[in-house]
């Protein structure tokens, strides 16, 4: 009877962590002002990294866990960072804007 008990526990708990693994991640807005920089810490090394406008906005990989985005044109793109087993480890909406600091 404790094997059978010790088995369905041990299902049950394989069974969440295989929910868990999937969760997704969260949408980050980043700002850049027009023709500045900003770096972008990660939660995990990436693998590869995409930006769906390169004409809005650059990205160049610094480190596995380190991007650095320059704005070039205003407006809005997306950011997405893979990790090397196909997860998102970034989801992102870059939105490049006016310096309206000055």
């Amino acid at each position: 009877m404790r094997s059978i008990h010790k088995k369905l526990i041990t299902a049950v708990v394989l069974a969440g962590v295989a929910a868990f693994s999937h969760v997704a991640i969260a949408e980050t807005l980043v700002q850049v002002e027009l023709n500045k920089g900003k770096m972008i810490k990660l939660d995990g090394p990436v693998a590869s990294v995409v930006m769906a406008d390169p004409e809005t906005a650059d990205v160049q990989v610094v480190s596995p866990r380190l991007l650095f985005v320059h704005g070039k044109k205003i407006g809005e793109t997306s950011l997405f960072a893979i990790g090397s087993k196909d997860e998102t480890v970034l989801n992102a909406t870059i939105e490049v804007t006016h310096n309206i600091s000055k």
